[in-house]
């Protein structure tokens, strides 16, 4: 999208080539130093807002977090400190911020927050986007996602449709396998149509007449002939849902019609040929269903051809705010209201909340959510979401529920663990200090959890990426900042030098102000260029200056040069 952008508000320049590293790509990037310069720019909704929170100037960071949440409620507004602090952090979130990052952050982990961020909006855009152009809007939309196991659907989609195999899509009801199946349609280039038999609503004595077709007095009341809809596919796709649901005396027509691509009308004794892809659907565990006689082995087989797997929305949670603001638009466009999105709040209720009716529920909830909504965004009160009988958001598999307490917590706690290690060992390099250092743990805890995780390999192991005995080893993020920081360093160390010059005579009020200034800039940038010592001397340079304090201003000076000549 052209009119995208990501607006960077820090006041430390250092930062910015950081940055466009860390995005080059994703969209237009627009850096500024204070917040009094990048107010101008919220009239153009970036879709990104990255606000330093140690920012200079009349506006801090903070106040700026919620001008933009004011002024500009469609961006996504993430916050980056040199300083963990969580009570701060929640704060800001509840405020609208979307993320809370701590410096220095990992160029990759930056790039993945925008990235997704960009993919909201554009999928929002789609709604308005004229996508019958594409040879296949259905796949399109399917595209619209950040989850590894839509885009390997979609890869996968895409592979085989021009195939003309059979194809079987199993999924939960209402994760999107009719969708899928108009996506391998749409993409297969077929000039035919695309024909839906829900297995499930036809009435069961009327079955094989409005699959097959029937003569003129086939039966009471067939006063005139039906092709069927077998028919009625001719040179497109036959869309089978709900395939668990077809009557057992019915599959051995269905099994002749896939071997043979041959079928009879109800009442006639001539066969006629189609050439139509089959493509069925189901929610049932048909294999079950073959085990206890109420489905054909034979059948199965030839429906399982290919088989497509849709995730549930509960397993997907990455794609709920992109399909949500995604319906939302739809329903805007139907109605003619003047909803521009959900408040954060909304979004992070919709993301924890559990979909047991999966997409389908999620659109009826925020098309209903769009008829009460009084504008410009759906707040929380707006969805109806209500906690009764104690539900919390989050979805537990049965099977742990049935267990004694002791042991399903036990479980539960050692999952997030090695889930929680792993990522924090994956994004330091393996590196156990520095992750350590970003979980905000002492590193002995740390590598305590990793030993009873089973993900406490040796030193040399780490280094390859392998963090489990015997594992494969896992690619080291990239550190796009490498290239930059030596120039960094060399900078800094002028920069000391210059402020220890500066403080070797006395000092007046601009001379304070100037000090204070560095001091801040180096703050900020340490953490960002991975030297939090330097960032926390600069800080309580900072503090000493701000007070007036000569004597730890010098003391805290020689401290800082000490430690930059030895970077």
């Amino acid at each position: 999208m052209s009119n995208e952008f990501v607006l960077l508000v820090d006041d430390d320049p250092d930062i910015h080539p950081i940055v466009e590293q860390a995005l080059d790509g994703l969209a237009r990037l627009v850096c500024v130093t204070s917040a009094e310069v990048a107010t101008r720019h919220l009239p153009s909704e970036p879709t990104v807002v990255l606000v330093d929170l140690e920012l200079g100037g009349r506006v801090r960071g903070d106040e700026f977090v919620d001008r933009v949440v004011a002024d500009s409620p469609m961006s996504t507004v993430i916050v980056l400190s040199g300083v963990r602090d969580t009570a701060r952090a929640v704060d800001l979130m509840r405020r609208g911020a979307e993320d809370y990052l701590v410096k220095p952050v990992q160029a990759f982990e930056l790039r993945r927050r925008v990235e997704r961020a960009l993919t909201r909006r554009r999928l929002v855009a789609a709604a308005d986007a004229p996508i019958a152009q594409s040879a296949s809007p259905s796949l399109e939309l399917l595209r619209h996602s950040e989850s590894a196991r839509m885009v390997d659907l979609c890869a996968q989609i895409g592979r085989v449709a021009p195939s003309g195999l059979t194809a079987l899509i199993v999924g939960e009801t209402g994760t999107g396998k009719e969708l899928v199946a108009r996506a391998l349609h749409e993409a297969s280039g077929s000039s035919g149509s695309f024909v839906t038999v829900n297995c499930g609503a036809l009435p069961r004595d009327l079955m094989e007449a409005e699959l097959f077709g029937h003569t003129a007095g086939a039966f009471t009341g067939a006063r005139a002939a039906r092709k069927g809809l077998v028919r009625e596919a001719e040179g497109g796709t036959l869309f089978l849902d709900e395939i668990g649901e077809l009557p057992l005396e019915l599959q051995p027509k269905l099994l002749r019609f896939l071997q043979e691509r041959e079928a009879r009308a109800v009442g006639s004794d001539r066969a006629y040929s189609v050439e139509a892809r089959v493509v069925a659907a189901t929610h049932r565990d048909l294999s079950a269903r073959v085990a206890a006689g109420t489905f054909r082995e034979d059948l199965l087989f030839r429906l399982r051809v290919l088989q497509l797997d849709v995730p549930a929305l509960r397993d997907r949670r990455s794609d709920i705010p992109a399909l949500a603001e995604y319906f939302l638009r739809q329903a805007v466009g139907r109605s003619g209201r003047t909803l521009r999105g959900f408040e954060k709040a909304s979004l992070r209720a919709l993301v924890t909340r559990d979909w047991p009716g999966n997409v389908r529920q999620l659109q009826h909830l925020v098309q209903r959510a769009a008829v009460f909504a009084d504008g410009p965004l759906v707040h929380l009160a707006d969805l109806g979401l209500g906690t009764a009988d104690g539900e919390t958001g989050y979805s537990w598999p049965a099977e742990l529920l049935d267990r004694p307490f002791s042991e399903a917590r036990d479980t539960i706690v050692e999952e997030f663990e090695r889930a929680y290690v792993r990522e924090a060992l994956h994004r330091a390099g393996g590196n156990v200090a520095q992750a350590a250092r970003d979980a905000g743990i002492p590193r002995k805890s740390l590598w305590r959890i990793a030993q009873r995780v089973g993900l406490a390999a040796d030193r040399a192991s780490r280094k390859q990426g392998r963090l489990e005995s015997g594992g494969e080893p896992v690619a080291a993020p990239e550190d796009p900042m490498a290239a930059v920081r030596a120039g960094y360093v060399q900078r800094t160390r002028g920069t000391v030098a210059s402020l220890c010059a500066q403080l070797e005579g006395p000092l007046d009020l601009a001379g304070w102000s100037s000090v204070k200034a560095t001091a801040h800039r180096l703050r900020g940038s340490g953490g960002s260029y991975g030297f939090p010592e330097l960032s926390r001397i600069a800080g309580e340079l900072e503090d000493a200056s701000a007070a007036l304090d000569l004597a730890a201003v010098r003391g805290l000076a020689v401290s800082l040069k000490a430690f930059v000549d030895g970077m």
